[in-house]
């Protein structure tokens, strides 16, 4: 504990992000005696309350969650750094978590925090995967989440050996268009490119969104569905052509995207 604050006190010295503050005493908590953290859910009407206690004295890093949530200290006091700086915690004390920061606090005393996600997902052996990154994601991968799939898109058109200019004359293209209803699905804009397709409802693993292709014609999930190289969804060949697929759960609100790289291989292979 003392060699991470020393760490922390030390990189506030220098030109170093909070970001890369947090993951250098990461780095150093890793290599200490762990602690063991209690962990009660509750669920109620769309949203999951995860309460953890931490013990006195406690050092201790969270994980980087997909969404906003909202934090409730119910008892103790903890000192709490977040990519906003310093937070002093008590019993009583709520602030939103935003997506895709991580954050590391120190427990003065025994500590009771609830974390309340929305969702209507109670199966825990799959909400951490709804509601986290994965544990080997860096934790810069979300707040460059963008960016990192604008790269991978570039590489899957350098794989493909295809340029920008023949993807758009595809993607444009009429001639094999078909719209259909979309149901529990919307087109709207999309903040990693143009339009994009987004649930309107939560999604459970392995559920069909819609068909993408019907007796050769790409539907509007064919054509707006996003390329993402942590996509949730899957093309996925059907009887009456392919159907937009869920990989995992899907929250409400949430784009739907796919890796180009399967979309093109299916669409290939069919040919």
């Amino acid at each position: 504990m003392r060699a991470a604050f020393a760490l922390i006190a030390q990189t506030e010295t220098q030109e170093v992000s909070v970001r890369g503050q947090i993951d250098s005493v990461e780095a150093v908590m890793r290599e200490l005696p762990q602690v063991e953290i209690p962990v009660t859910h509750y669920f109620a009407n769309g949203t999951y309350g995860r309460e953890i206690t931490i013990p006195a004295g406690t050092f201790l890093t969270g994980k980087v969650h997909r969404f906003n949530d909202l934090n409730i200290v119910l008892s103790g006091k903890c000192d709490v750094l977040t990519e906003s700086g310093w937070k002093y915690c008590e019993g009583g004390s709520i602030f939103t978590g935003k997506a895709g920061t991580k954050q590391i606090g120190y427990a003065h005393t025994d500590c009771r925090w609830i974390t309340i996600h929305a969702t209507t997902n109670t199966n825990l052996d799959t909400l951490e995967d709804e509601l986290l990154f994965p544990c080997e994601w860096s934790p810069h991968d979300f707040a460059t989440g963008q960016l990192k799939a604008n790269i991978d898109y570039k590489k899957v058109l350098e794989e493909l050996g295809m340029t920008e200019e023949q993807v758009q004359i595809q993607v444009q293209n009429e001639e094999d268009r078909i719209d259909i209803e979309l149901e529990g699905l919307e087109l709207k804009e999309s903040p990693i490119h143009g339009l994009g397709i987004f649930s309107l409802t939560s999604r459970k693993s392995d559920e069909v969104l819609g068909q993408a292709r019907i007796a050769g014609n790409r539907t509007q999930l064919g054509r707006y569905v996003n390329h993402s190289n942590d996509p949730n969804a899957l093309m996925v060949e059907s009887e009456t052509g392919i159907d937009l697929v869920s990989v995992r759960p899907i929250p409400s609100g949430s784009e739907v995207t796919v890796d180009y790289r399967k979309s093109v291989e299916l669409a290939r292979g069919l040919k």
